[in-house]
């Protein structure tokens, strides 16, 4: 018979998981974003980055670790204040990944990148965010339930609440959400 997850077992295999999102390409970027000496080295080094990105991005060949190394540049990218217009599209194909990485980078992409005006991508991230919280997996579930808190649009509420309310309602004392 198949053991129920428990809390200590989820949680050391979440553990587990992040630790395998350390990218060395993104560790390297960082390094030589923080070496430069103005903002005139930062802006040359994050527009080199951001032409190298374009480039990946045109490759129709592009892993899921190369896809993901490169959306979370992005994020780094926009936590340092540079606008980001591309990656958007590749953080939904990261929504949609099994491995738990590179779902969890498409999530924070998602969060640092979306906003509600982009009406054609509404119902894209909308259905992401629901096949993750009709799944099996809590950490799939809590991923979708932290962006769900994070940017509660009108549309991902008229959508998804009733899913919610049920997830919130319907779990057993042996299960939790991050």
């Amino acid at each position: 018979s198949r053991r129920r997850h428990t809390r200590s077992a989820s949680v050391s295999w979440a553990r587990r998981c992040v630790q395998e999102t350390a990218i060395k390409g993104l560790k390297l970027f960082i390094q030589k974003i923080r070496a430069c000496n103005n903002l005139k080295q930062e802006e040359e080094c994050v527009d080199v980055e951001l032409a190298k990105i374009r480039k990946y991005f045109s490759n129709k060949g592009l892993t899921g670790y190369d896809r993901k190394k490169c959306v979370w540049k992005l994020v780094y990218i926009a936590t340092l204040g540079y606008d980001v217009d591309i990656g958007l599209t590749e953080a939904f194909q990261l929504m949609q990944s099994p491995a738990f990485s590179e779902k969890m980078g498409g999530y924070f992409a998602f969060l640092a990148f979306f906003n509600e005006s982009n009406k054609e991508l509404m119902d894209v991230a909308t259905n992401s965010i629901r096949g993750d919280l009709l799944s099996m997996n809590e950490l799939y579930q809590g991923l979708a339930l932290n962006t769900l808190a994070n940017r509660p649009y009108k549309h991902f509420v008229e959508k998804l609440t009733d899913i919610v309310v049920k997830i919130a309602f319907g779990r057993t004392e042996n299960t939790y959400y991050i």
